[in-house]
């Protein structure tokens, strides 16, 4: 049960029932929407930049969905640990992908997203840890602005996986895909 008032659909704004309409095409959850009716500008102008980072950008999606679901499992957030971002699957990522990224050292993944889903675990974990030998590491994969988008958009995934998980907006019974 959602720890906040879940604004009914008829009574979201227009520019939240337009997001709300495109996320129902990926079959997110619509609780979350209805919570955001609570303060609907804030999350309108959240979408508007969340959308483009997290579908657009210079890394690979299946990348970006290895780092989410990654992220998810660490927030230990059911919902999103069922989502599989339609781009990444185009882009081959497989169901054995994501159950080796529990030891991300032997996963099924290559050298450059082992990096990428190392840094989202410390970001999420022990980012002070992250340290110039790190830094190597990642240059040897990522430009400058890549490690910069890597870093904003896990980010976002962390403190994003875990509003969800404190308001109770999961639902382990509905499968999604995300954006």
């Amino acid at each position: 049960m959602a720890r906040i008032r879940l604004v009914p659909t008829e009574e979201l704004t227009p520019g939240l029932r337009e997001i709300a309409k495109g996320a129902e095409a990926h079959k997110l959850n619509p609780a979350i929407f209805r919570a955001a009716g609570n303060l609907p500008s804030v999350y309108e102008s959240f979408w508007k930049f969340y959308a483009p980072l997290k579908l657009e950008g210079l890394l690979e999606q299946r990348m970006k969905e290895l780092v989410r679901l990654k992220i998810a499992d660490l927030n230990q957030c059911s919902t999103w640990k069922l989502g599989r971002a339609v781009p990444a699957v185009q882009q081959g990522m497989t169901e054995e992908m994501i159950e080796s990224l529990v030891d991300v050292d032997n996963a099924h993944i290559t050298e450059r997203e082992k990096i990428a889903v190392r840094f989202a675990e410390l970001m999420a974990t022990d980012h002070n840890s992250i340290g110039d030998e790190f830094f190597e590491d990642l240059r040897s994969e990522f430009t400058d602005p890549e490690i910069f988008e890597l870093g904003m958009i896990t980010g976002q995934f962390i403190g994003y996986g875990r509003l969800l998980s404190v308001l109770d907006l999961e639902n382990p019974n509905q499968p999604t895909m995300t954006v």
